[in-house]
């Protein structure tokens, strides 16, 4: 008797805990204040989605469904079953090559850098075309553009161009940074439907896998020129403009008084706060966290629970796909040098910029 009660109390746990998670947050339809269009959020198995007027507009792909069958978006991005490489891209050839016969046809084409070459690429048998892929979207390093030219097709490629315009991006999941490289890839479908998969890499133990995949259904990237973390053609100082509205002229390691200076408000402590702030159109509390004197952390508090949903879009908009998303709904941006992080609380929602440490 005693073990049946002790197995109904845990299976009550188990209960309450997945409904505490699953209610951690839901969805919410609004008018958004920065774009002026009617969008609804809603999560899928802890995924975010939103749609504009009930069109799907972008989402991180289903966690619990095999993605072209792979298994994508877990909540912890470093796992066991995570795709390699050149498994992933062939994978995703398969699937397009194998579209079933009652299915409405995508048609696929190259984004990102690729799409500059990808005249070349379609005449390379798949081998060939994979590596190029790879070497083009710098996941050999800078030097690895020099090797474009030995594969058939490709002995006219920009490689000096390609090596100015190298970056490593890195991502900071806990205390661990890794490598990070993001490729890109179109599909258009009858009555208009156009969308673009990003598909995203972390280099975990000098083996290149598959974390993320996100379905963005717009061009506004390619046409605005927009930084996409890890994708090779976005330029890092792009973002220093974007970073500025919410840094407000302060710099990470900023002495305290100097930051009083440029708020014209006093410190308590380790804390400054600037109230009545606006930050992508929406009211909140600004709090500095020095530490050692220095600028360590900027945050944003905000006065409603609905202005969770609106601040995700907005980071979205500027920052791409988030790295890191959790039960809860909270969800990280990660950089080349800092954190962005949403922090879901029903009243009181927050963003968390943090430098690298």
């Amino acid at each position: 008797m005693k073990k049946r009660v002790a197995s109904i109390l845990i299976l009550m746990m188990i209960i309450l805990n997945i409904a505490s998670v699953s209610a951690a947050v839901t969805g919410s339809g609004f008018t958004h204040p920065e774009l002026g269009e009617f969008l609804k959020i809603d999560f899928k198995n802890g995924m975010p989605f939103f749609t504009i007027y009930d069109f799907m507009y972008y989402e991180v792909v289903d966690s619990l469904e095999p993605f072209r069958g792979m298994v994508v978006n877990q909540f912890d991005p470093v796992h066991n079953k995570m795709t390699k490489l050149d498994a992933s891209i062939n994978a995703l050839f398969n699937s397009v090559e194998n579209q079933a016969e009652n299915e409405e046809p995508a048609i696929f084409s190259y984004g990102g850098i690729s799409a500059d070459y990808s005249f070349q690429l379609e005449q390379m048998p798949r081998e060939d075309r994979i590596k190029a892929i790879k070497i083009l979207n710098g996941f050999e390093g800078v030097k690895g553009y020099k090797k474009l030219l030995d594969i058939p097709g490709m002995e006219y490629a920009d490689i000096e161009t390609l090596e100015n315009e190298h970056t490593d991006y890195t991502v900071k999941i806990g205390n661990t940074k890794y490598p990070y490289r993001v490729l890109m890839f179109h599909f258009a479908k009858e009555e208009w439907v156009e969308y673009n998969e990003r598909y995203c890499y972390l280099k975990i133990k000098g083996e290149w896998k598959l974390a993320r995949v996100t379905k963005e259904y717009t061009d506004d990237f390619s046409a605005r020129g927009k930084y996409i973390h890890g994708l090779t053609g976005s330029l890092p100082y792009m973002m220093d403009e974007v970073n500025a509205e919410a840094l407000r002229g302060t710099a990470w390691g900023m002495s305290t008084s100097d930051v009083e200076t440029l708020e014209n408000v006093q410190a308590d402590g380790n804390e400054l706060v600037v109230e009545d702030v606006v930050l992508y159109r929406l009211p909140a509390t600004l709090t500095y966290i020095m530490k050692n004197k220095k600028l360590a952390e900027v945050e944003y508090t905000f006065a409603n629970g609905q202005a969770y949903y609106s601040a995700f879009i907005s980071l979205y908009t500027r920052y791409s796909d988030p790295i890191l998303i959790n039960e809860q709904g909270d969800m990280t941006w990660s950089l080349n040098d800092m954190t962005i992080t949403l922090l879901y609380h029903d009243a009181t929602p927050v963003v968390v910029f943090t430098p690298y440490k």
